[in-house]
């Protein structure tokens, strides 16, 4: 299926494999559905959703656990907010990032 294919295809072509194992290993864990983007790259980023704060950071902590991801420090999201932001560097030779926006004021140092 992927021979010929540039680089870049089969990297993603990996990725949305290992999305396709996420996934059903979420919905037989019961975590709440996230919005996933494949990069250019094949990495797999993970945007956690949720009505409120209390109810992304939850997802966020439940993926993060899921794909063994550690934490990386915290960052400013749109608006000065604060984006939780873990990595998994090696799932299945993907990396997979998982990002949360929380709506309380970002109160650390701007990088």
């Amino acid at each position: 299926m992927t021979s010929g294919l540039d680089a870049a295809y089969v990297a993603q072509i990996r990725a949305a494999g290992v999305l396709i194992d996420l996934l059903a290993n979420a919905a037989e864990q019961g975590l709440p559905p996230v919005a996933w983007m494949v990069t250019g790259g094949g990495s797999l980023v993970g945007h956690c959703l949720g009505a409120s704060d209390v109810q992304r950071r939850a997802s966020f902590e439940a993926w993060a656990d899921l794909v063994g991801a550690h934490r990386l420090p915290d960052d400013v999201a749109p608006l000065w907010t604060v984006e939780l932001r873990a990595r998994a560097e090696d799932v299945r030779a993907c990396r997979v990032d998982v990002v949360a926006w929380l709506d309380e004021p970002f109160g650390g140092e701007y990088r």
